[in-house]
């Protein structure tokens, strides 16, 4: 029996581990589910987005822009200067301009009015070379228009890539997800959408606990996302002449942002919860196959203070002290072989010889009964008494009642009554040996437990 526990124990706690690092293993490789929830783009307005175009082969000139606010009152502002950022030369073949309101703020909103709030922007352009233009591409001269948003945009700071969720946004927009094109002769209207990706930072300790909220460490990536309308343009004076060759218009598209929220699969908590789950099963699996284990009524906290109490008694004490043994039951069992070396535990003597001790002071009278030598009222013998008990404190102790803090906590008791005073010390008297003994109160000891 007992090595049949022992083998299915040992078989159950390979099988606990395995469970543990399958748990693990999911932790690591943990893919993130996205959350898609909506947001209502606030009161005061959307900020103007950095609208970057560019063109091939040839330089090209805006004309003017023109705002349009939330009461229909068109502004035009020839050559759109103040929002108009040149971008740089890096290649010869690309000529880039940016539509950026970073020095004078601009909202875009649905309703409402405001001071600084539009409902839409229209942009006349120019091909400076059109024949270059031409001899580079077999399609009608166009623009590139690539949106930012101005969190999230290389034209306002030029670190903006920290952790792997940015750089794939970056990739994206390079190889033109969301990208628009303007063609020369022809109008386009564009509708702009915000979105906004919540990522997890890859060092976050609070998202493996599961305790990133709503607003906690996310880091936020915003991109805009464009659907455009092309319709050709009617002959005009100024098309004709050569003003401009093409213009486009962006407005935003709706009062809400379309949000994608990173979650974890697996985390810290999860994994201790099926942990737990799955010990569970085990210890009752356990449990219906051999029965309930004892019960240890003692921690950790007792046995620290076991150790310390050995530690304390060996370096105080002269003389050497058996700190190996657990003391269990002193109760010294009676056998008739006294083989010491007997390998039955101590149920089996209680269970040999219960019963078998009588007092001296007992008399045996018909009908079995026992009754005591100065009056005929029957009493229980004091060694068929301590049998009865010892034989209750053996199956406590083995089947249900781990009581080894106790033993030790004895055991501290009896080496400090038993400890010889120095040689060059006189003897104490019987109040000092009174006084200087450390008694434990049992009771005050299991009430703590």
């Amino acid at each position: 029996m007992t090595i049949s526990r022992g083998i299915l124990s040992t078989l159950m706690a390979i099988a606990f581990l395995c469970y543990c690092g399958y748990l693990i293993n999911q932790l690591v490789t943990d893919r993130r589910l996205l959350l898609s929830i909506s947001e209502q783009i606030p009161t005061t307005g959307y900020p103007a987005p950095d609208v970057e175009t560019c063109s091939q082969k040839s330089p090209f000139t805006i004309v003017k822009c023109t705002l349009i606010s939330m009461n229909w009152t068109s502004t035009d502002i020839p050559g759109c200067t103040p929002y108009i950022i040149e971008g740089s030369q890096d290649d010869p073949n690309t000529h880039c301009k940016v539509f950026s309101a970073k020095n004078h703020p601009l909202q875009f909103r649905i309703n409402g009015s405001d001071e600084t709030s539009i409902q839409r922007v229209d942009l006349y352009w120019k091909i400076d070379n059109v024949t270059s233009f031409e001899e580079a591409t077999l399609a009608i001269p166009t623009l590139a228009i690539q949106f930012y948003a101005t969190s999230f945009s290389p034209w306002r700071q030029s670190d903006i890539v920290k952790i792997p969720q940015q750089q794939s946004a970056m990739d994206t927009a390079k190889q033109g997800k969301f990208r628009a094109t303007t063609l020369q002769n022809h109008t386009t209207n564009i509708y702009f959408t915000p979105n906004k990706y919540r990522a997890i930072p890859p060092s976050d300790g609070n998202s493996l606990f599961g305790l990133v909220s709503n607003t906690g460490n996310y880091v936020d990536i915003e991109s805009i996302a464009t659907v455009q309308h092309n319709w050709p343009l009617h002959a005009s004076a100024a098309l004709n002449s050569g003003e401009y060759h093409g213009f486009f218009t962006f407005q935003l598209a709706t009062p809400t942002m379309d949000v994608k929220q990173e979650q974890r699969q697996h985390t810290i908590l999860s994994a201790l919860a099926l942990a737990g789950g799955a010990y569970g099963i085990l210890v009752t699996l356990f449990i219906a196959i051999y029965g309930t284990p004892r019960i240890s009524a003692f921690g950790f906290i007792h046995h620290v203070d076991n150790w310390c109490g050995r530690c304390k008694l060996k370096w105080t004490s002269g003389t050497p002290t058996k700190e190996n043994a657990p003391i269990h039951n002193t109760h010294s069992f009676k056998h008739d072989g006294g083989d010491q070396n007997s390998t039955h535990s101590s149920l089996d003597h209680l269970t040999e010889h219960a019963g078998t001790v009588r007092s001296p002071l007992e008399e045996n009278h018909p009908g079995g009964k026992r009754y005591s030598v100065s009056g005929l009222q029957p009493v229980v013998s004091n060694a068929s008494l301590e049998d009865r008990i010892d034989y209750l404190e053996g199956i406590l102790r083995e089947y249900f009642v781990n009581v080894d803090y106790l033993d030790g906590l004895r055991h501290r008791r009896m080496v400090v009554k038993d400890t010889p005073p120095p040689l060059d010390q006189a003897s104490p008297s019987p109040q000092q040996q009174q006084h200087n003994t450390v008694d434990y109160d049992y009771s005050i000891a299991l009430r703590n437990i």
